[in-house]
């Protein structure tokens, strides 16, 4: 027996897809398929404007029983640490040669004194990195404020960040 692809089906097919991802909505196209019969991978290519290998796989895991795993997590770019291995040390090691205490030693922490841009140019120039391997400014200001000892601009102001004046 073979199904009939009405009008009323596809809008309930569609609406289901759009609920389900990853596994399970290959499992819902494989299984929609095999109700179509023979044939019933094209007619879901033409008809519903379904990804033929996306069903394909569909029914494999339906047939085999065992779901394929996607390695979503392994896609996208690779961060920082990833690429340049000794950036972090090279960022450490520039930052506690400039790093300074608490100009009204109201705490003991070490504030850093080094922007994004000069850590940049002293990458290239001190620590030997190709200029087109090097992370951009806004990418250096990002890892710089991460770590635990980045001097605010408002903070040597004695200013919070609307431009306040801190209360001690």
């Amino acid at each position: 027996m073979e199904l009939q692809v009405t009008a009323e089906l596809r809008t309930v097919w569609k609406q289901t897809l759009a609920q389900l991802s990853g596994a399970a909505r290959r499992m819902f196209m494989a299984s929609v398929v095999k109700g179509l019969g023979r044939g019933g991978a094209r007619q879901a290519q033409l008809q519903l404007g379904w990804d033929r290998t996306t069903v394909r796989k569909g029914l494999h895991e339906l047939n085999s029983g065992i779901v394929c795993v996607d390695a979503v997590s392994q896609r996208g770019r690779k961060p920082l640490e990833a690429r340049l291995s000794n950036l972090e040390a090279d960022l450490r090691a520039m930052g506690e040669a400039t790093s300074q205490t608490d100009p009204t030693f109201r705490t003991t922490q070490l504030y850093r004194r080094l922007t994004a841009g000069e850590a940049r140019r002293r990458l290239v120039a001190e620590k030997g990195y190709a200029p087109a391997e090097v992370p951009s400014e806004r990418s250096l200001r990002r890892k710089l404020r991460g770590s635990a000892n980045y001097e605010s601009p408002f903070k040597s102001l004695g200013l919070n960040r609307r431009g306040w004046l801190r209360q001690p």
